[in-house]
């Protein structure tokens, strides 16, 4: 899939359509929280601090992208915290 050049300096987010939100505001809200989390981890902020607050704040707005332990969400989390970004 042809994308824009200045993507290719993007994290991959795995597959967005098995993500689990409960509406389009939610998954915004996520993703606004995961750029914050990407930039507190160029700043080098522990992986596992950036995993448990990135899960306790977008939990608190909508626990349906935690529900399954297989989800994309927990899964690069997962990563995250065992430092494969």
């Amino acid at each position: 899939m042809p994308c824009p050049a200045e993507s290719r300096f993007w994290w991959m987010l795995g597959d967005l359509f098995t993500w689990l939100h409960r509406d389009v505001e939610s998954l915004v809200y996520a993703l606004v929280e995961f750029r914050k989390l990407e930039v507190e981890h160029d700043n080098d902020v522990d992986p596992e601090d950036l995993s448990a607050r990135f899960k306790e704040t977008v939990g608190a707005f909508d626990s349906t992208p935690f529900a399954d332990d297989e989800s994309q969400w927990n899964l690069s989390l997962e990563e995250l915290e065992h430092g494969i970004w």
